[in-house]
């Protein structure tokens, strides 16, 4: 298993869902987590979790489209722990995810909003981080994007186009920040079971979505945490600029 004793993450949405799991498997790998999110109650109670667990956990509250708060928890970061080795932007609009059945009847004003977080917030984060890992001559930034970038489903495309910028953005990031000893990867998670994805598609359509998969099941965050141990690691060390899918073989089957 990867080995990321000391290692200090920085993860964000990680008050719940993929990002509390992230969190936990990467603490249980001796990662001193930082569990941040817009949800300030949501991180801290969480991070207390993890504490009780016996993982080095702390939280600290961000709002990824906003350059003074990005900027605000590096800071609190970097004058905690001295340091910034990995952050993990997990944090996006998903839950509650505005879906159409008519491509037409998209709101535009919610299609800004959902490509502020998902994708600019993935930027603003990044960019945040980035002195202190120049610094170090070190870092490893991993995104979040989705098998929705691919699919390209009308319904939910404002979230689709996001995820597909996320996946550029991690190949734009990784060629500039290469000589500074950074990598920038993404993970693209296929329908992965979590309480946002339970209050969007009742049981039926979820279990189509497993058929459509080559394992014939949906993913669940345990699924996920250790794709992003292995990219948080040294193992991981002369990959950069590149997207692991990890959807039970969905997206190769059409």
């Amino acid at each position: 298993m990867p080995d990321l004793a000391g290692k200090v993450v920085v993860i964000t949405g990680a008050a719940q869902g993929i990002g509390a799991e992230y969190a936990s498997h990467l603490g249980e790998l001796g990662a001193r987590v930082v569990v941040a999110d817009i949800d300030g109650d949501g991180a801290r109670e969480t991070a207390q979790k993890l504490v009780a667990d016996g993982i080095a956990a702390s939280s600290q509250p961000v709002d990824i489209t906003s350059e003074e708060s990005a900027n605000a928890l590096v800071s609190a970061v970097v004058d905690r722990e001295e340091r910034i080795d990995v952050l993990v932007n997990n944090a996006a609009i998903y839950r509650g995810l505005h879906m159409v059945a008519d491509v037409a009847d998209t709101d535009v004003d919610y299609w800004r909003t959902v490509l502020d977080v998902n994708l600019t917030g993935t930027f603003v984060m990044s960019k945040a981080v980035i002195p202190q890992m120049r610094r170090q001559q070190s870092g490893k930034i991993i995104n979040q994007a989705s098998t929705a970038a691919y699919i390209a489903a009308p319904q939910s495309l404002h979230y689709c186009a996001a995820k597909a910028g996320v996946i550029t953005v991690t190949k734009g990031l990784a060629q500039a920040l290469g000589a500074d000893g950074i990598t920038v990867n993404a993970i693209a998670p296929g329908m992965t079971t979590s309480e946002a994805t339970n209050e969007m598609f009742d049981g039926e359509h979820q279990t189509g979505f497993a058929q459509m998969t080559a394992l014939k099941r949906t993913a669940s965050p345990a699924d996920m945490a250790p794709v992003v141990a292995f990219l948080a690691s040294t193992d991981s060390d002369y990959i950069t600029g590149q997207t692991i899918v990890v959807d039970g073989g969905m997206i190769f089957l059409g």
